[in-house]
This record gives structure tokens, sequence and C-alpha cells, in this order.
């Protein structure tokens, strides 16, 4: 019998929001304000969702949020979620996204827009075996150093921010996606146990 202790989990939405006029527009107005990021652009706005045209959207990624961090992971509701940076990433054929994780965060997420063949990959930051690297004749999630997560347009993952994730060369004509970050607001911690915070 084999019990899991101390799980990574990724949140994939089953549901998927389709590209509005609203969006679109947004898209539009930030195609040609980047900046050169490290295998692709970003957006120089990196507070997207703070426009009153995504209302409806980030309304739509908060539900998400709130299952994944509420109803998944059972965090008291006094605690409370919500987004703080969020910007776009505009990737183009042979582009790529290199590897990081999202300091100053709770849970981070990704939603894409446009693309075909969407890939994003979560590397383990822990060795199976202390300091060995042992050969493996057949790779399973529980010893692979890197996992590829394969998602749709309309589709959003969200996964706990200290995680380490890449996107390998993209063969695709265009792939465009919405990064953001959360943190939360409340008490937390314990004042008899010396952990209280009130952020």
């Amino acid at each position: 019998m084999i019990e899991k202790l101390f799980c990574k989990s990724i949140y994939k939405s089953d549901d998927s929001y389709l590209l509005t006029k609203d969006l679109t527009s947004v898209l539009n107005k930030h195609r040609k304000k980047v900046y050169d990021n490290i295998g692709n652009v970003t957006s120089n706005d990196t507070y997207i969702l703070d426009d009153p045209l995504c209302y409806e959207f980030k309304a739509w990624l908060h539900s998400h949020i709130a299952k994944f961090f509420y109803d998944f992971y059972k965090i008291d509701k006094k605690v409370k979620m919500y987004i703080t940076q969020s910007w776009i990433n505009f990737t183009e054929k042979y582009e790529y996204h290199h590897s990081h994780n999202h300091p100053n965060s709770v849970l981070s997420g990704v939603f894409y827009f446009l693309g075909d063949d969407i890939k994003i990959k979560f590397h383990n930051d822990s060795d199976l075996f202390k300091g060995l690297h042992l050969p493996i004749s057949n790779y399973i999630k529980d010893n692979s150093d890197v996992y590829t997560l394969n998602l749709k347009p309309g589709q959003l993952v969200l996964f706990p921010s200290h995680i380490t994730h890449s996107v390998p060369k993209f063969e695709g004509t265009l792939r465009v996606s919405l990064a953001f970050n959360t943190f939360i607001k409340g008490d937390i911690g314990s004042l008899l146990g010396l952990t209280r915070v009130n952020i």
C-alpha cells in the first residue's frame, strides 16, 4: 500500500473562458507596448486585470482561485485572497519562457488566450533521493524532475507560486497568455504560538 504525502497540486480549469470583444481590445492595446523578457516579450502594463474591460474575466479568475484555495486546500475564508500583478506574455514561433518561480505571491496563474500546442513545464525542486541521480526505467509523476501539462486556449492553470516552471520552445505562430500573482489579507498565524500577523 502506498500513502501519498506532501504532494504538489496544480489546478487546471475544466471550463473555458472565451475570448470576448472586450478582451480582444485589451490584447490589441498591449500588443506593441512590450518589453523583451527572457525568451519572449511581456506587456509594459503589469496590472492588466485592473482594466474595467477585464471586470467579468477577473471575476471568473477569482472563482477558480477560490475553488483551489478554499475548496481544495481548505484555507479558512477569514483569509482573503486577491490578485496583485497581472501581465500579458506574447510568445512567437521558436520563443520560450525561462525557468522561474514567483516570489512575493501565494498562488500564481496562467490563462491562455491564443495558441496551439500549449505546454507549461513544472520542475521538481527536490531530489527524489537526496544527492543521488539514479537511472529511471519508467517515468511516473513521483520520480520525474519535470512534468509537462498540456492546455487549450480559454483554460487556466493555478499553482503555488514557489513551484518552478517554464515554457518550452514554441512551435506554433503566436501564443498569448495572461499571468498573475496573488496575495492574502487577514489575520494569520497564532497569538500563543507567536506567529500571528495581520496583513
